[in-house]
């Protein structure tokens, strides 16, 4: 509560978010987050639905089932990929994107909702690649837009780069 003359007091709340460990096994860990007021952040009723759906979207990414992956994207969806320069817009285009030995984990993300049906979602996650020398990981964050239709949810927007 805000009182005057002093500073409002930080709160602390335990909320549960995604991190996925390994390359095909997940498991959730705690994420302590702070509130300023009566502002929270990630709590709202979809989050259970997007912790879901991204562990489906990890899933079909670490199996290289660029199938599962593509149909997770709208018709619609645009997609700016880590890898590449180009804008890939179309359920065609995100398809040939999805081309590589990678895999992910996700550390944090957020998500708030922007509409019925609509939620942003922030975050940060990291690609790893093995050969047979060497173990590359590239930490990377992310944007998604993600839309409620037919009974799921689907990306309409995706864009993905190099952590600074």
């Amino acid at each position: 509560m805000w009182k005057t003359g002093k500073k409002p007091a930080i709160r602390k709340r335990n909320l549960t978010a995604l991190h996925y460990v390994g390359r095909t096994t997940g498991a959730l860990r705690n994420l302590n987050v702070f509130h300023l007021g009566g502002a929270l952040l990630n709590i709202n009723d979809v989050t259970p639905d997007v912790r879901a759906f991204l562990v489906l979207w990890a899933q079909a990414f670490n199996a290289h089932d660029i199938e599962k992956l593509a149909a997770l994207y709208a018709p619609e969806a645009v997609l700016y990929g880590t890898t590449s320069p180009e804008l890939h817009s179309g359920a065609e285009e995100i398809h040939t994107y999805f081309r590589n030995t990678d895999s992910v984990s996700f550390e944090t993300w957020r998500s708030v909702r922007l509409g019925d049906g609509l939620v942003l979602v922030v975050g940060n996650y990291v690609f790893s690649k093995s050969s047979a020398d060497e173990f590359v990981t590239t930490p990377a964050r992310f944007t998604l837009v993600l839309c409620h239709k037919d009974s799921s949810w689907q990306i309409l927007h995706h864009h993905s780069s190099r952590r600074p």
